[in-house]
């Protein structure tokens, strides 16, 4: 029980530092995309200057009570006009000089991702303890496995001593399951099953680092992705023989594009004609991937609803959501539609309608609906 406590607060504090990581993410994305609309104002300003007469030369032109350089009428009003001209273009001039420059937006900046670097430490830092914790609760309980299985030889024993004679049907049913082990230790060295087993990990690892390479996702530098089966996790295998696991690389959205690129490369192989009769089923359920960017709020509101504000402030993670289903396509493709991937997903039409293979089955948008009709509860 106080292991599960300590794991339980474990993870909350994981939860807890995700959600404070994915935050700055959010941040960082949206000042970014700041800056970038600063630069493409500032680049149209200067190119419709480049379009328009020079002033200087226009006030140098006009004098007090001359000629108008357009009609050759006499009026003392142009100056006054050209005066007006003039400061409303020189304040143009300055706020797209701000804006290119944008100081305050480059300090933020800086700020968020220096933030972010040292919160992301912290979530790596909490999850080896997580994990820690799982460790020494598998030595506790192999330790008190080892207990009850020593007692249960002592209680056999006990059980044994005094006795004068052996049942003989017993001591012939132990000659045929010995024979029978025999026979399948054998057939099991015929079969190769460990080179076998060793031929199935690099396949896959090296289809997973495929969609990897085509999102693209982070990872320890110079490392090669793995995949841990007995961990049933993945494995960066640095060359100075250090090893990180997934939990420890990388924010939410890394998480899930690793996940989505496993998912993808596990079906592919599993799609192969070799493979088609192996007992997994041949679909796969994605829930709401788009939570990394987009996650909804406990009332079930979610900024995706917003689309026209969504698509001017947050253009970054649109096209990251986007991502995520043309990645989905391509496997699709990769695996020759031998399998079906069905996504539950709050993202609408406008994120995914132009993608291959992507089609709507159902939307339930009607307050109480949903996946489980009402009538059947």
């Amino acid at each position: 029980m106080h292991t599960n406590r300590e794991f339980d607060a474990a993870v909350n504090l994981e939860a807890k530092q995700q959600e404070l990581v994915d935050s700055l993410a959010a941040q960082i994305s949206g000042f970014s995309s700041l800056a970038a609309n600063g630069q493409k104002f500032f680049a149209a300003i200067n190119d419709e200057r480049s379009h328009v007469i020079g002033l200087d030369w226009l006030k140098n032109s006009v004098f007090p009570e001359a000629h108008c350089v357009a009609c050759g009428s006499s009026t003392s009003s142009l100056p006054m006009v050209l005066d007006a001209l003039e400061r409303k273009v020189n304040k143009i001039t300055t706020v797209a000089s701000i804006l290119q420059e944008n100081p305050v937006v480059d300090r933020k900046l800086a700020s968020l991702k220096r933030k972010m670097s040292s919160e992301q430490k912290t979530l790596y830092r909490l999850r080896r303890e997580k994990n820690e914790i799982l460790i020494q609760d598998k030595k506790l309980k192999d330790v008190i496995g080892q207990i009850y299985f020593m007692a249960g030889d002592i209680s056999g024993l006990l059980n044994r001593i005094g006795k004068t004679s052996v049942d003989q049907s017993l001591l012939d049913r132990i000659s045929i399951l010995t024979k029978d082990i025999q026979h399948y230790e054998r057939e099991m060295l015929k079969s190769n099953h460990y080179n076998r087993e060793k031929s199935v990990e690099r396949s896959l690892s090296e289809l997973i680092g495929e969609y990897v390479d085509q999102f693209p996702l982070e990872a320890p530098v110079g490392s090669d992705i793995k995949l841990d089966l007995k961990e049933l996790t993945l494995r960066f295998d640095g060359a100075d023989e250090r090893r990180d696991y997934l939990w420890e690389v990388g924010s939410g959205a890394n998480w899930m594009g690793y996940h989505i690129a496993t998912f993808m490369a596990i079906h592919e192989y599993l799609a192969l004609e070799e493979n088609q009769n192996l007992p997994p089923f041949s679909f796969l359920i994605i829930d709401q991937p788009s939570q990394v960017y987009f996650p909804s709020s406990h009332s079930g509101d979610n900024d995706l609803d917003n689309w026209t504000d969504v698509k001017k402030h947050r253009p970054s993670d649109v096209r990251a959501t986007m991502k995520i289903f043309e990645m989905i396509s391509q496997g699709l493709e990769r695996a020759s539609f031998n399998f079906q991937i069905i996504v539950l997903e709050h993202a609408g039409p406008d994120i995914w309608e132009k993608i291959p293979h992507t089609h709507e089955v159902a939307n339930w948008d009607t307050k109480g609906d949903g996946l489980i009709p009402a009538s059947w509860l």
